[in-house]
């Protein structure tokens, strides 16, 4: 059968984004006991196919069951979205990315990983600051003046901060130890365990204000609008008037009754008390059927404000997305213009 794109829930193992397009599904490692979900960009996989797929490790692993799992010879993993390298050994896609001496010869398949040789043993001697190993290649932190050194997905495991920055000229890499990580979401405001995405000729998308919830309500009387807070008191006062139009004590206008109180406090309290008793069950009905209309209105105010928020939060992943397939292809493919972070 031909696999289906899995559920946003899912991360791709390469680029740990869980966003996913009809041009760029997300496809599942059918092998057993493999848990490999992968863009179809970010694996090279040209088209999707109709038969149950394999990644790359499961299909060498079954063509020779008598060998060892493959390894990452970067950080020693057996899970993840491995490729091939030139000289036989295994590396992940996301460990070539932020190891500045490697890169990918061909991006359509997205294989072999070039540049094993060129690490120099200072980074295969180091010790890991996460997993505490020595062994396979840990990259430092990109802060000045910190050495402390790790293994990329040992540090993304425990949800380090890394980022990724296009400007003009080149593609920048930048990745954080634990205390710079908790920097970097103090200034910035960024989430533990994220790989910032960032674009320097981008404009920042300004922030939509929060739509007042007050509204205005028409007086049944008079027809004046008011506000949530002065509407019963207005109610009750144009009442009154109404009532004494009604009993012939002369022609008192119903416009709205700020400004004409001239009866004496007494004969105003008077009038209220006498309203309420004969009224009092149509004004529960009205407060109640008004409560509701109330809260209704903020419901929906908030399920608007909801939506405009997903839609956003949609559009970005997907501008997120496309930024980083043009990221890979800039890091994998132009080893000579990244930024070595040391």
């Amino acid at each position: 059968t031909t696999p289906t794109p899995t559920t946003n829930r899912i991360l791709c193992n390469a680029c740990y984004i869980g966003e996913w397009e009809d041009s760029n599904i997300i496809v599942k490692c059918s092998e057993e006991g493999c848990d490999v979900a992968v863009h179809q960009l970010c694996y090279g996989i040209s088209e999707v196919p109709i038969n149950p797929w394999k990644c790359d490790a499961c299909v060498a692993r079954c063509s020779s069951p008598e060998l060892p799992r493959p390894q990452c010879f970067a950080c020693l993993g057996v899970k993840g979205a491995l490729k091939p390298t030139q000289d036989g050994r295994w590396c992940h896609i996301f460990c070539c990315m932020f190891i500045p001496e490697l890169h990918i010869d061909d991006t359509t398949t997205m294989s072999p990983v070039l540049g094993a040789e060129l690490i120099p043993l200072t980074k295969q001697n180091l010790i890991c600051s996460v997993c505490n190993q020595k062994g396979g290649v840990c990259v430092t932190c990109s802060h000045s003046g910190c050495d402390i050194a790790f293994h990329v997905t040992c540090a993304f495991d425990a949800r380090h901060i890394f980022i990724l920055r296009k400007n003009e000229l080149n593609l920048e890499k930048f990745q954080f130890c634990k205390t710079h990580s908790y920097d970097q979401m103090n200034t910035n405001g960024f989430c533990s365990g994220q790989i910032i995405v960032q674009s320097l000729d981008s404009p920042q998308t300004p922030r939509r204000s929060r739509p007042s919830s007050s509204f205005l309500i028409p007086c049944p009387h008079c027809l004046g609008q008011f506000d949530n807070r002065g509407f019963i008191h207005h109610v009750k006062k144009c009442s009154r008037l109404s009532e004494k139009k009604k009993n012939g004590m002369g022609n008192v206008s119903t416009e709205p009754v700020s400004d004409q109180m001239e009866l004496d406090q007494n004969q105003f309290q008077e009038n209220v008390e006498t309203l309420i008793k004969s009224n009092e069950d149509d004004i529960k009905s009205a407060m109640q059927e008004f409560m509701m209309m109330r809260v209704l209105r903020e419901e929906m105010e908030r399920v608007r404000d909801l939506l405009e928020l997903i839609k956003k939060r949609e559009k970005g992943k997907m501008s997120r997305l496309q930024l980083f397939n043009e990221f890979i292809s800039l890091s994998i493919n132009n080893p000579q213009n990244q930024n070595q972070n040391q």
